[in-house]
């Protein structure tokens, strides 16, 4: 799998390196081959930040009829170039298609706490997932009320646990989104 990646010449020499579609994923380079280097760098670091993170990782946009090798490259380029990055794959970060059952209520209120999140279903189901963690001697009800007492939680009467596993989980996603440090 290839991803576009588009070099600007910069005015002091080398290159900046953008993702389209990957914004976040940004580097640079004093020449073409270090520009090249750290592009393959932050695509593998971006892949494995959306694999930890349960994000849907986005279908390589096509590519344009011009994309340069190096051996094709004129010297002193103007405008931007554009160059297929290999995504390395191997078993940690390729997506495995599976198949779950939920009813459709529970289907719908999965979907809708993900969307409330900005998230996929699956990125959702998995960061849900890798959320729990199973102590031993202790059972999952008792183990989710402890989770919850962490933010002041308590299961609501009649509330389900997977709804309270809910309510924990974003609880500790704004907890998160709290803790990083914004600069304007």
């Amino acid at each position: 799998m290839h991803y576009l990646a588009t070099l600007f010449p910069a005015k002091e020499g080398g290159f900046t390196v953008m993702y389209k579609d990957f914004p976040e994923a940004l580097t640079e380079g004093r020449s073409f081959e270090m520009a090249m280097a750290n592009a393959r760098e932050v695509l593998a670091l971006t892949l494995e930040e959306y694999v930890k993170e349960g994000r849907e990782i986005p279908t390589p946009t096509e590519t344009p009829d011009m994309v340069w090798a190096r051996e094709q490259l004129p010297g002193n380029r103007a405008e931007p170039v554009f160059i297929a990055v290999e995504a390395l794959e191997d078993e940690n970060t390729t997506p495995v298609r599976t198949s779950i059952s939920f009813t459709r209520t529970t289907l719908a209120k999965i979907d809708q706490k993900a969307e409330i999140l900005g998230m996929t279903r699956s990125g959702y189901l998995s960061a849900a997932g890798l959320a729990y963690d199973r102590k031993p001697g202790k059972g999952p009800g008792e183990e989710i009320d402890a989770e919850g007492k962490k933010y002041g939680l308590t299961r609501k009467h009649g509330e389900t646990y997977i709804d309270f596993a809910g309510r924990i989980f974003m609880e500790q996603r704004k907890k998160q989104a709290d803790s990083l440090v914004r600069v304007d």
